[in-house]
């Protein structure tokens, strides 16, 4: 059999992403980002699927779905069963500003085809198996099976245990496409046991502001483990059995308990970016920000203190409040994608999701270790699978 999978959306950019395998027998799309704006170009000329795998709620991964339902409304879906039940909550925030963009969100939900881990699905000439990806609950891993060959497609992945995931095993495989979303990002080999060293340590009013994205899950689930109260926004009450409201919370700041509330980016209008404002010009409580962050977090994170805190055009005072910020992610690690590369054995490994230079040097990095072909993906970059020499166009 002759098969190839191709690049749509992504590539050498942390962008949507998506990913087309065809046979002669069936074609399958390995998920339906967008851009961040919405867009989905390579959408127009996308003919009729067998059917789409959705890797996880991530708007990079399944942002496209309503535009691939326009073109292709009878399209056939699958994901796990923690990602159907996430899937809504990214959806609306694509279809926000369209008057039925919540029931439209919905009914897209409820359309998906749930699958299990390690449960296959098999096409004429090969078979997918979905496998944990760690990441976030329920991400998945998609394992191409077909002429006695594999083909593992990462998306995104964290081969560490977290309190919210397992982690995810690469195992062997003759072709490895992997994202690299944190590649460009240096991270300590203890970073893990170091964050929640910190976090557990947090004994004063503190604040910390969370994404809707898994991290607000992987918090809440570590606090848990480790017995530690909090106190927790109601934008969170999904997440737990009791929640409070913001004036509740702003009480309980003031008493000195940690608070969790969303707004990761502690952007204006979000529960955390509103208690965080509040507490930014005097020294009431400390705020703080993990990963990766943007918007009013990022400025914070710039601004020395009693330096006055400058923010799209606003002036929010002098910074007086205590900042910490904590490096975490759900993602693999730069050196954890070495030694992914060096387990999987792959005869051909293909980078994709970051910029080319970090993408690049990460190839480097593995070439040193394996003999495997390592290459940067680009948008329309195909992969001949099966082979029995597996390589670019």
């Amino acid at each position: 059999m002759k098969g190839k999978l191709t690049c749509l959306a992504g590539g050498a950019e942390s962008r949507g992403n998506a990913w087309l395998y065809e046979t002669d027998a069936a074609r399958v799309l390995l998920d339906c980002g967008a851009e961040p704006n919405g867009e989905t170009p390579w959408l127009s000329s996308l003919a009729e699927v067998d059917a789409v795998v959705i890797t996880h709620a991530h708007w990079d991964h399944c942002a496209g779905l309503p535009g691939l339902f326009e073109r292709h409304p009878k399209a056939r879906v699958v994901a796990t069963g923690p990602t159907k039940l996430s899937m809504a909550r990214t959806l609306e925030g694509v279809l926000a500003n369209r008057r039925t963009g919540e029931a439209r969100a919905s009914a897209i939900q409820d359309s998906l085809e749930t699958v299990k881990f390690h449960e296959r699905l098999k096409f004429a000439d090969f078979e997918l198996e979905l496998e944990p990806a760690g990441h976030i609950a329920g991400a998945a891993m998609v394992r191409i099976h077909a002429a006695s060959q594999t083909l593992l497609y990462t998306s995104d992945f964290s081969p560490f245990e977290q309190f919210s995931a397992p982690a995810a095993t690469i195992g062997q495989t003759d072709v490895l496409v992997m994202e690299c979303a944190v590649a460009n990002v240096r991270f300590e080999k203890s970073w893990r046991e170091d964050a929640w060293a910190e976090l557990s340590s947090l004994n004063r009013a503190t604040l910390i502001g969370v994404s809707i994205d898994g991290q607000a899950e992987e918090i809440l689930a570590g606090f848990a483990a480790n017995q530690i109260d909090v106190t927790v926004h109601e934008s969170l009450a999904s997440f737990v059995s009791t929640s409070y409201t913001l004036d509740e919370c702003r009480h309980r700041l003031s008493s000195g308990e940690v608070v969790i509330a969303v707004g990761g980016d502690l952007e204006p209008g979000s529960p955390a970016g509103e208690l965080a404002i509040e507490n930014i010009s005097n020294n009431s409580a400390w705020i703080v920000t993990l990963g990766a962050t943007k918007g009013l977090a990022s400025a914070l994170r710039r601004t020395h203190r009693r330096s006055k805190l400058v923010y799209r055009g606003q002036s929010y005072g002098r910074v007086k409040c205590r900042h910490q910020h904590i490096s975490m992610t759900n993602h693999a690690t730069r050196e954890d994608i070495v030694e992914a590369a060096e387990s999987s054995q792959a005869s051909q490994i293909v980078l994709f999701h970051n910029h080319a230079d970090a993408l690049h040097a990460v190839g480097r990095a593995i070439g040193k270790q394996t003999s495997a072909d390592v290459k940067v993906a680009d948008v329309g970059t195909t992969l001949e699978f099966p082979s029995s020499e597996p390589k670019l166009d």
